[in-house]
């Protein structure tokens, strides 16, 4: 019974502890969206469903959307090599260009989540800004030869994941 009542008495604390996070996302994203290059919504429907963000602070929602990014990035590459076997002569170079800079985001998004997790935000946000920069240099390699890029999706999400984390990691958590 003893141990009934510790656990009631504790609710008050858990509930708060679940609000404070929810603000904690939704200032991220408010933040995040700020600069007009990312949705608010769409920032906030992909960390309220990721593992451990209700309950994350800010440090630790850097390191999610680090993982997340990363995650992302790396998942992408398949698409991309599926992509450039059927690829023209007009979508090949930039698929090809994107290829690599996938490839260093994943390594820059994995370093991202490893810096915020070490309270080394000015080098994390670094990486963070160079994933935010491989999305937007994917899609000018095919604004660049005028066709439409099959990316759009993808570069939108992985730069959704890398804003969150420069906007967390901008002025530290």
């Amino acid at each position: 019974m003893a141990t009934k009542a510790s656990l009631l008495s504790l609710l008050p604390f858990i509930l708060l502890a679940t609000q404070l996070a929810s603000a904690s996302i939704e200032e991220v994203c408010r933040k995040a969206a700020a600069g007009g290059r990312v949705n608010r919504g769409s920032c906030n429907k992909i960390l309220r469903a990721a593992p451990g963000a209700s309950a994350a602070d800010d440090r630790g929602l850097a390191v999610i959307a680090g993982n997340l990014g990363a995650a992302h990035a790396r998942a992408t590459l398949p698409t991309i090599n599926k992509l450039l076997r059927s690829a023209g002569p007009a979508t090949k170079g930039p698929l090809q260009d994107c290829k690599e800079l996938y490839g260093n985001a994943v390594d820059d998004l994995k370093s991202a989540a490893a810096s915020a997790r070490s309270n080394r935000f000015a080098d994390a946000n670094i990486r963070f800004s160079a994933a935010m920069d491989a999305s937007a240099t994917c899609e000018d390699g095919f604004s660049e030869k005028n066709v439409k890029s099959p990316l759009t999706a993808a570069d939108s999400k992985l730069l959704l994941l890398a804003t969150v984390g420069a906007a967390i990691t901008h002025s530290g958590p």
